[in-house]
């Protein structure tokens, strides 16, 4: 459900976040945003916009659609192994 997709791309950010050993301070710093804009998008609070995505996917090497894969198996991790079949 895209209702679900706020909430798994604020998981997958944390994930993300905490692997590379950044607290939210320190990658609100390398994006130039406020630490609380990332704690909201880490909780569902607030949907970043294409722009804060491209920032986010850039700090992690990723690209925008790695980024919402990510989030996206969070929501449906079924859908992969059903798409072998």
């Amino acid at each position: 459900s895209t209702a679900n997709l706020p909430s798994a791309l604020g998981a997958e950010l944390t994930d993300r976040r905490t692997k590379a050993g950044w607290t939210q301070q320190a990658l609100a710093d390398r994006l130039g945003y406020d630490v609380k804009y990332i704690w909201e998008i880490e909780q569902a609070r607030k949907s970043p916009t294409l722009t804060t995505l491209m920032s986010i996917a850039t700090v992690f090497d990723l690209s925008v659609s790695d980024l919402l894969k990510g989030a996206e198996r969070r929501v449906s991790p079924s859908k992969k192994a059903a798409k072998k079949i």
